[in-house]
């Protein structure tokens, strides 16, 4: 009589626990949780033990169970609770930093982006609004400070506060507007209304001061003010011939600079946001490099492109580096073979500043995100439409057409 087999006890399916606190991995490997502590054993023999939480521990033992064979990647994904994919991770991270590299901080990865592509559109649109960061932030579903980061690297400026008194009102901003001295740290209240008339101007003031001091200064003769270069017929029909101006001509870029290689006063006036782009302010000196590039300059202006960029774009905020010093570093890189903003690693900013104008001109980091900043707006198709249509106005005799035959693949040129 033949002996009966005995019976093969049928093993517990990858991934489920057998009690205690214990979880199969295949017919040899296993995964014990006591007490707070995780054991793996192969065979009956430790091979790991650690804490649990220890992530760097744990993703080893996971890295030590595929690569020596005890298991596959699909089985230990199962029981240690994870995807494949993090399997493969953390051996692609073991084989190119060792441990080290599997102790991955906790926390969002650095570098990735919290808010997808699809809403930097929605982010700008906002922006333009006038929508604060924290409204941002609540209809984007991320922190404040999230929704901040996000729009310094889009170019947009961080918001300040109006200033109440700066004495740049009406008055000359060389003149002090009250020869009283302020007390410090107390803030300004702009001052109360007065009636405006001549007879509450002292004798001999001038009603263009910003402010009366509260010493009477003393009685001299007012002078008259010099007369304008501009002739007659430079005024509008029916205008005031004592204004200083015409009223057609657009206000030209002023600085509170006297000296071109130090622009402090108009960087500050920038960080409050009282600029939104620095004057030109040129210097004399000798062996200036890439000097011949300004010899293009007059026909850059007579070509509108600044007119066209302002009128499609409009502005850029306030900032010393504005829509037209940008233009202008753009086509003054073209101009000098400059095929990408990483290529000013290699110029001076001083020399490349004395061409626009400026102290410094904008650096790598700087011009990318001006770029970045008019790239959103989507509008360069504009851009080039308004400046080809400046072209045929101006010089529409010397225009040629193209025209193509369909189907016979030939072009007859006019």
């Amino acid at each position: 009589m033949a002996a009966s087999k005995p019976e093969q006890v049928p093993l517990p399916s990858i991934g489920r626990e057998v009690g205690d606190g214990t979880v199969v991995i295949n017919d040899r490997c296993r995964v014990e949780t006591r007490h707070g502590y995780r054991v793996v054993t192969v065979c009956g023999v430790v091979v790991a033990s650690y804490a649990c939480g220890d992530r760097m521990s744990e993703a080893h033992a996971i890295v030590n169970l595929v690569e020596q064979g005890f298991a596959k990647q699909s089985a230990v994904a199962i029981a240690f609770g994870c995807d494949e994919r993090t399997v493969r991770r953390n051996q692609r991270r073991f084989e190119s930093g060792g441990l080290v590299a599997l102790g991955r901080p906790v926390g969002y990865p650095k570098g990735v982006a919290r808010v997808p592509r699809s809403r930097v559109a929605l982010v700008n649109d906002w922006k333009a609004e006038g929508v604060g960061h924290r409204e941002i932030a609540r209809r984007l579903g991320v922190s404040a400070k999230a929704a901040r980061n996000l729009i310094r690297r889009l170019g947009w400026e961080s918001p300040v506060a109006e200033q109440g008194a700066l004495g740049f009102g009406a008055g000359d901003p060389n003149l002090s507007g009250s020869s009283a001295t302020p007390t410090p740290n107390t803030p300004s209240s702009p001052p109360e209304p007065t009636e405006s008339g001549p007879e509450h101007l002292p004798e001999g003031g001038d009603p263009n001061l910003s402010g009366s001091s509260a010493t009477p200064a003393p009685k001299t003769p007012a002078l008259p003010p010099e007369p304008a270069e501009s002739g007659p017929e430079c005024f509008a029909e029916g205008g005031d011939p004592n204004l200083s101006g015409c009223s057609d001509e657009p206000s030209l870029p002023t600085s509170l600079d006297r000296d071109p290689a130090d622009r402090c006063l108009d960087r500050v006036l920038a960080c409050l946001g009282m600029l939104d782009d620095a004057a030109p302010l040129f210097r004399s000196g000798t062996k200036v490099p890439s000097a011949g590039a300004l010899l293009a300059i007059p026909a850059l202006v007579d070509s509108g492109v600044f007119e066209c960029a302002a009128e499609i774009y409009g502005s850029i905020g306030p900032a010393f580096y504005g829509l037209r010093t940008t233009v202008a570093m753009l086509l003054l890189m073209a101009l000098m073979r400059i095929k990408r903003p990483e290529a000013l690693k290699e110029h001076s900013p001083q020399a490349l500043g004395r061409l626009l104008g400026l102290d410094r001109a904008p650096e790598v980091k700087t011009l990318r995100r001006k770029l970045a900043r008019l790239a959103t707006y989507g509008r360069a198709a504009e851009l080039g439409r308004a400046l080809a249509q400046r072209r045929v106005a101006a010089r529409g005799h010397a225009m040629g057409f193209l025209y193509v035959a369909p189907g016979s693949g030939a072009a007859t040129r006019r």
